[in-house]
This record gives C-alpha cells, structure tokens and sequence, in this order.
C-alpha cells in the first residue's frame, strides 16, 4: 500500500480475472474500518511490463530465461544493497544510461489481472 499526492492510499493485489470482476460487482470494499473503492486495471502493453528476474521489460518473470538479477540494485547495479538503500547515483547496467536499469526511456531495453483499491 502506498500514499497517493492527495493524502489517500493505493493498494494494487493480483488475483484471477473472474474473482477480480465479482469483487467489482459490489461498489466498495470494506478494509479494517475504511470504506474503498475497487476497479480493475487494464492488462500492461508488453514494453511497459517488466520482470523481476532479470529486470528487463518485455516480459515477466514466470516466462524468463534471461540472468537472475534479483539480488541487484535496480538504481545502480550493485549486488552490496538494495534499491531501497541505494546512495549512488543512477546507473543502467545495460547501457550506462543515468536511469533505472531497463527503464522505459533506454536505448537497449527489450522489447494476471491487477485490482486497485483506493482508500477514500
């Protein structure tokens, strides 16, 4: 769950399509004492999907054969940390850019139903 600019949360669960669509049948979703609203995302087009295997975009990770870089920093590369405690500056390990590995903007990027519950 995250804090949205205007000060409400979003959460974004994973689940089959047709669970997805009986839990938008019903117009809000109680969570704890928090009334929220349910929608379902539509699909991410190919370029824009990115697995967690081996960072690429293009696909996802229960398709990968790709190198396993789970372990490495997607902000500079290192295997010593994690994004969350990266102090370098942005690096991409596959074209030296200074933005995230594979991020939407590189050069040599490659080419389940998400639910969003937003707190109101």
């Amino acid at each position: 769950m995250w804090e949205r600019p205007d000060a409400t949360k979003q959460a974004r669960i994973r689940i089959a399509r047709t669970e997805a669509e009986a839990l938008v049948q019903s117009p809000r979703l109680l969570v704890g004492n928090t009334s929220c609203r349910v929608e379902i995302l539509p699909d991410l087009e190919k370029a824009k999907q990115r697995c967690f295997h081996c960072l690429e975009r293009g696909h996802l990770a229960q398709r990968c054969s790709g190198a396993d870089r789970t372990a490495m920093c997607v902000r500079c590369g290192s295997l010593e940390h994690r994004a969350k405690d990266c102090a370098n500056e942005l690096k991409c390990i596959r074209c030296g850019g200074n933005h995230r590995i594979a991020a939407l903007g590189c050069g040599l990027r490659t080419a389940d139903t998400q639910v969003v519950i937003n707190a109101r």
